[in-house]
């Protein structure tokens, strides 16, 4: 698992892919962009994570090895977590688009995507939950 600026966790997203290159990519990008990150390169190394009020989304991938990340939304939302998911797909099909918008995702990329309106989605997402955070301190 990757930490970075666990101190100033504002603008905190979760990555669960289980691709090395796809997750270094992401890493990049977000600090890049002034987003922390966690990194998770297995579902088992995510599913020990128990701090989701500090993180802004997940950024997950659909097609984990061994497990499907549209179940492990499933599960979340089933525990009470209600952070936003933007699920990644480099498999698009009507019936995941479909899925993910049922577990109630933020967004569904596919893979590959433009950084931009990733970016964008996760600024806007950053502004409408601000106001909330700073009541919460």
């Amino acid at each position: 698992m990757s930490r970075v600026a666990l101190e100033k966790r504002q603008k905190l997203v979760l990555i669960v892919d289980d691709d090395p290159d796809m997750v270094k990519s992401l890493e990049r990008l977000l600090s890049t962009n002034g987003f922390d990150y966690i990194s998770f390169r297995s579902i088992e190394m995510f599913s020990r994570h128990q701090d989701f009020k500090s993180a802004l989304c997940v950024l997950m991938d659909i097609n984990l090895a061994g497990v499907s990340g549209l179940d492990v939304g499933r599960r979340l939302r089933q525990e009470g977590i209600f952070t936003p998911i933007i699920f990644m797909s480099g498999n698009d099909n009507s019936a995941s688009r479909a899925a993910a918008a049922e577990v109630g995702s933020l967004a569904y990329l596919t893979k590959p995507f433009s950084c931009g309106p990733l970016i964008d989605l996760l600024e806007k997402t950053w502004n409408e939950q601000r106001p909330e955070r700073l009541r919460l301190r």
